[in-house]
């Protein structure tokens, strides 16, 4: 519902002048707070509304809620969250019944919120001008907002109403951008470009993305991509999502039962990511449940089942979701801090999983991840941000840091034992009733320093810390809003997840205050590496016919690593010891015989034990089963980092000459990247 009503332009040339003269500097006291301007609209009963920016004048999208004399929200867009969103001119017109009402117009986090009463009269309604007054201006300090898991499901072909309505409540929302997934709101072909382009300019853009691969292994959504190459479908573990997650039958699975026809998602992601020049990112990282089909109950997986084999091959993925189903995830949290505390750069990112529909729990900026993309958002400037980890997530408040030096957080300091000061600052949220309540800096994994700001309950917080480092380290700044009602001793995500996977702790904890991350500030010895290297096995290889187990003589052996050959090794009587990298997808090649591609992710038995164990929750059996831990909760032991880098160390593999039920795969696959 939009439309102007009569007299705005008059009536805003008035709150103009008077809001100019409001903030006309005098004697050095604060500008005052700018005026709307309200006035009857004879021979309506409705309410038009006209949002402006109080810094510029111009039109401003914003979110309005309009509440009955009994406190009820009259219309909102979706289930949760009040309101509705004006027009892209900053324009509303709702109808009503007389009666008294409030009015509250929001703008997501860089304006301050606003808020009056009105009445509507028999045959008179109210027309309001709204100027929101700037709070915290991140667009013009670099930084953009959105979202990179974010579908857009329909039944309609090229859906041009839903693109339209997408960025309407994007930018009343105050979103930068969104990458949207399938099914791209129809466009799913060539379409999506012209489709996308007409919802994009300087102020918001629509980019494409998708979340693929999806398997039992782990998930994965991207910055930047441009394209799927035609590898869509084939990177959708339809067995699992057919033979068990939708079947009524069967609690549990293995990978004999229940086999996995998929290229291996740490290859896939790789070889797309490097083709795209796009960042792959991980979303739900512990996300499990329990599902009812029919009379059977089955344990249900999104965990980043991949994670360590990824990390050790070299890195697949740039950024992990840190807050989404969660705003406050003490095990998403956890695990990042795990992956950092083992030497490796991961950029902190949120998600949605959604934000369209109105029964979205995740609305549009619900979660927001921050990019400092500079002046332009494309998609290469937020690629190039999140592998320079200068990324924050955020529910509400606001946190930023400056290091002695230029550093800020994603940037890799010196730990040459000079002390540099850290500047931290922390902001409420856009709506003026919102506060902060603590501001912690966590140094890995740990609390460092805790800022209890619940008495003072302020909008805005200052501190200077000085650090000082000779070892390799890492600090996260975390703020939560004035709404979080976790205690100090809560706080620490660490001693959380330890006790829960301990037994020590019953019940479950707040999950209601708005919280922001900011990526990693990394402080790394004079010399070493920012993250570790690609690990190196080394590889005892033995090639067998599988009935009889003799070697297959004459055999080649090409190591390709992200689709280039880099070695190739004769095993001229079935047999090689080499070091060949763990990322390596080995080509087995012999006269008269089938090519044959295996990798040590999901081919060499032990690790792909280790693998199925993961996924198909055995992993509960070894921290007291269902009655300790609930869905979404995997502690950083169950991942297994240690004992998959000590398994990789030396491997000892007999391989049967025989295809298996990805060799067919792979020449489409290949075909992808020509």
């Amino acid at each position: 519902m939009s439309g102007r009503g009569p007299g705005l332009e008059s009536g805003l040339a008035g709150l103009l002048l008077l809001a100019t003269l409001l903030q006309a500097p005098g004697s050095g006291a604060a500008p005052a707070r700018p005026v709307a301007a309200l006035r009857p609209i004879p021979g309506r009963e409705a309410l038009v509304v006209r949002v402006i920016d109080a810094g510029t004048g111009e039109p401003l999208p914003a979110r309005v809620v309009v509440r009955d004399a009994a406190g009820k929200v009259v219309e909102s867009r979706y289930e949760r969250l009040p309101g509705v969103f004006t027009d892209e001119r900053g324009t509303l017109d709702m109808p009503l019944r007389p009666g008294a009402y409030t009015l509250e117009v929001l703008r997501g986090i860089d304006f301050l919120s606003e808020d009056l009463a009105f009445d509507v009269r028999p045959g008179v309604g109210a027309e309001a001008t709204v100027p929101l007054e700037p709070w915290l201006r991140l667009r013009e300090m670099g930084w953009a907002n959105g979202d990179g898991h974010a579908h857009l499901y329909t039944d309609t072909d090229r859906d041009r109403a839903m693109v339209a309505t997408v960025r309407r409540i994007c930018r009343a929302q105050g979103l930068d951008f969104l990458c949207a997934c399938q099914t791209w709101a129809g466009f799913a072909g060539a379409g999506w470009r012209d489709a996308f382009a007409e919802q994009s300019d300087t102020r918001f853009r629509l980019l494409y993305g998708a979340e693929m691969p999806k398997y039992r292994t782990g998930h994965s959504f991207w910055f930047g991509l441009d394209s799927t190459r035609g590898l869509f479908d084939d990177s959708m573990d339809v067995t699992y999502e057919n033979g068990y997650y939708q079947s009524s039958s069967g609690s549990a699975w293995t990978f004999p039962s229940l086999p996995f026809p998929v290229i291996p998602d740490i290859e896939l992601v790789s070889r797309l990511g490097v083709a795209e020049d796009a960042v792959a990112l991980l979303p739900h990282p512990t996300s499990w449940w329990w599902q009812k089909r029919g009379e059977s109950e089955k344990y249900v997986t999104n965990v980043a089942v991949s994670l360590s084999a990824g990390l050790l091959a070299g890195g697949a993925w740039g950024g992990m979701v840190v807050m989404g189903y969660d705003r406050d995830h003490d095990f998403y949290q956890d695990l990042w801090f795990r992956v950092l505390d083992e030497g490796y750069r991961m950029a902190a990112v949120g998600e949605l999983d959604g934000g369209y529909a109105p029964g979205d729990r995740f609305y549009y900026g619900s979660v927001r991840t921050y990019a400092k993309v500079g002046d332009e958002i494309d998609r290469q400037s937020l690629v190039r941000a999140v592998r320079a980890n200068h990324t924050f997530v955020t529910a509400g408040p606001i946190v930023l840091a400056q290091l002695e030096g230029g550093y800020e957080p994603g940037d890799v300091v010196p730990a040459d034992g000079r002390v540099r000061a850290l500047r931290v600052r922390a902001f409420a949220s856009g709506p003026r009733h919102d506060r902060l309540s603590y501001v912690v800096l966590l140094r890995n994994g740990r609390i460092h320093r805790l800022w209890d700001l619940r008495r003072r309950s302020p909008r805005r917080f200052e501190e200077r810390i000085p650090l000082r480092e000779e070892s390799d380290a890492w600090y996260v700044l975390k703020a939560y809003s004035g709404n979080a009602t976790r205690t100090p001793e809560q706080l620490d995500v660490r001693a959380n997840c330890e006790r829960i996977a301990a037994g020590g702790f019953r019940g479950s904890l707040p999950d209601d205050g708005d919280v922001c991350l900011t990526s990693p500030l990394y402080f790394r010895r004079p010399g070493m590496p920012a993250e570790p290297s690609p690990l190196r096995t080394r590889v005892r290889l033995r090639l067998v016919e599988p009935a009889s187990g003799r070697p297959v003589e004459e055999a080649t052996v090409r190591v390709q690593v992200k689709g280039r050959t880099v070695d190739s090794l004769s095993a001229p009587f079935g047999e090689l010891d080499a070091e060949v990298p763990v990322s390596a997808v080995l080509v087995l090649e012999a006269p008269g015989r089938p090519v044959l591609r295996r990798t040590l992710h999901l081919d060499y038995p032990p690790l792909r034990d280790r693998v199925e164990r993961l996924a198909n929750g055995a992993w509960l059996e070894d921290f007291g089963g269902r009655a300790r831990l609930r869905p979404g909760q995997v502690p950083w032991r169950a991942f297994g980092f240690a004992e998959t880098k000590a398994l990789l160390a030396e491997v000892d593999w007999t391989v049967p000459w025989q295809p298996n039920e990805r060799d067919p795969l792979w020449a489409r696959f290949e075909a992808a990247f020509e």
